[in-house]
């Protein structure tokens, strides 16, 4: 390593390319692993954008999803218009369940080089940040979740490449004008992205290269974007940051967090955490807000740690990055001669090789056990209340579609008032089925009676109503013998189990129920003969 010559094109490409391809890789390794085995969570925003293009097409997308951003007593894709109407419409070209998750890859890969432009990073600079990156276990398996946790950090961002574009310093009008769209935005992403006004504040107040129409600019831009908070909040107590919360339950939050690395490896947040005492003093506020980030998760979290989770760590994580970035781009003439590296660029060298190096290594131990042993398909991602996946429900899956693709329709007692449908955290198998089969297929071949029509998202419904016509029209069309009855065994719901009771008695009154061959045990599937007169 000594006679390591940044100078030197070469080397220099040689270590940008490593981190690049440890960064593809990890996400390669995470995709393969989890392939379908995907939260039902995972799978709201992209079925919802789907059926309301169905039904409602681009315009009533459009006028839900504003409205529902709005109004939504808890933050989930469906209420974003860009996680409904994107996934929506290539679903629709391509049925596919992880559109959603190629949304998050693009926005991960936006990460790195917003960074850049925002930190103005040379070339000597880049590979430092890129190493980084490749040590967060956590960044890594977000970026390929389907549901948006990791789109908070993009306002954030965007905010500091206004901040510090000199472009938009010389137009601060027009950085007012992008901070109220970007405000708009934020709305419709996770919920820690609509904290980004605060940058504006803080640098409004403290940056004292600006001069006062960007000074100006930039506390308008904030008034705007904490007015957008408080007319359309997303259910994340942003105020509790300005709160003392639980001060005697935050060690147990601290030692879970940063000493267990419980939801990440603690690389990015110690270096982060270092990188304070060596920025210049014109990057207080981003340190600031570093801070702010962090004590917004501990307070949050000091009331019980079930809301210590994994996907809230995501906004502090990326200022961690950024002031690292700034401190490497600060203090670059400490890390290398224009001959080599320093002593000290050495070991920082060091510590990131052993990151990358850890992170490979945890991936490789994660993935060696089977995933049907796991109720996590992505390393880091903990939470005690949601995000589970349900193997059961996963593979039954496949059975299903290969069921219509040889030509069978399946009469489905099993929906919304399912019991495994109906709580907080929905296993999806309804949008597995419609975002595989698309809506055509899904129409025609899986039919489900349900008063129920949508909890979070919503697919092919029929009122209960139709239910006898539909029975009476397969006897006299005698399409009856490509109809198979599905049952879920394991039921718990009361509401679920009386409505397809419901749907039973209708079925006995024309036709006999003949046991057929079930794919899983939790199953029963049943094939349907008339009742000779």
């Amino acid at each position: 390593m000594a006679n390591f010559r940044l100078a030197d094109v070469k080397s220099f490409r040689l270590l940008t390319l490593g981190a690049l391809v440890t960064i593809l890789l990890s996400i390669a390794w995470r995709f393969c692993y989890r392939s379908d085995w995907v939260p039902g969570w995972d799978l709201m925003g992209q079925s919802q954008g789907q059926f309301l293009l169905e039904t409602e097409g681009f315009w009533g997308l459009l006028s839900r999803s504003f409205k529902d951003s709005r109004r939504y007593q808890y933050w989930t894709p469906i209420s974003s218009t860009i996680y409904t109407l994107i996934p929506g419409y290539l679903g629709r070209i391509w049925p596919w369940l992880h559109w959603g998750a190629m949304l998050n890859l693009l926005v991960f890969f936006c990460c790195p080089w917003l960074i850049i432009k925002a930190a103005k990073l040379k070339s000597p600079e880049t590979p430092f940040l890129l190493l980084l990156l490749a040590s967060s276990p956590a960044f890594l398996s977000y970026s390929i979740a389907n549901y948006p946790y990791l789109t908070g950090v993009f306002p954030h961002l965007i905010s500091l490449v206004i901040i510090y574009s000199q472009w938009f310093r010389e137009r601060p009008w027009f950085g007012v004008f992008t901070a109220v769209l970007l405000t708009e935005v934020s709305i419709h992403l996770y919920p820690l992205g609509q904290t980004f006004f605060i940058n504006f504040f803080l640098f409004a107040v403290l940056d004292r290269t600006a001069n006062w129409r960007c000074r100006i600019g930039w506390l308008a831009s904030a008034l705007i974007g904490y007015g957008f908070t408080l007319w359309a909040p997303a259910q994340m107590d942003i105020k509790l940051a300005f709160s003392l919360g639980n001060l005697k339950s935050f060690w147990p939050v601290f030692e879970k967090t940063f000493i267990q690395g419980l939801f990440d490896h603690s690389i990015v947040f110690w270096l982060g955490l270092i990188s304070c005492g060596f920025v210049k003093r014109e990057r207080w506020p981003i340190v600031l807000m570093y801070l702010a980030q962090w004590w917004l998760i501990l307070v949050l979290a000091s009331g019980s740690l079930s809301f210590l989770r994994s996907r809230r760590i995501l906004v502090a994580e990326v200022y961690g990055i950024v002031l690292f970035a700034f401190a490497v781009k600060d203090q670059i003439n400490y890390l290398w001669r224009p001959d080599e590296f320093t002593k000290l660029g050495r070991a920082l060298l060091g510590v990131l090789f052993f990151g990358v190096s850890y992170q490979l290594y945890d991936i490789a131990k994660f993935t060696s056990v089977p995933i049907l042993d796991r109720n996590r398909s992505l390393p880091f991602v903990e939470s005690s209340a949601d995000y589970y996946i349900f193997p059961r429900f996963s593979q039954i899956k496949n059975p299903i579609i290969q069921r219509v693709e040889d030509g069978k329709k399946i009469l489905f007692l099993y929906d919304y008032l399912s019991y495994a449908e109906n709580t907080t955290d929905p296993r999806g198998l309804l949008e597995m089925l419609y975002l595989e089969l698309g809506h055509k297929n899904f129409s025609e071949s899986i039919h489900i009676f349900s008063p129920l029509k949508k909890r979070y998202s919503a697919v092919p419904i029929q009122n209960p109503s139709g239910l006898a016509n539909y029975l009476q029209e397969l006897k006299t069309q005698k399409s009856w013998m490509n109809i198979e009855l599905w049952n879920l065994r394991s039921e718990r719901s009361p509401y679920a189990l009386k409505s397809h009771e419901e749907v039973l008695v209708e079925v006995r009154k024309l036709y006999k129920m003949i046991p057929a061959v079930s794919p899983d045990k939790e199953w029963e599937v049943f094939n349907i003969v008339p009742i000779e007169n």
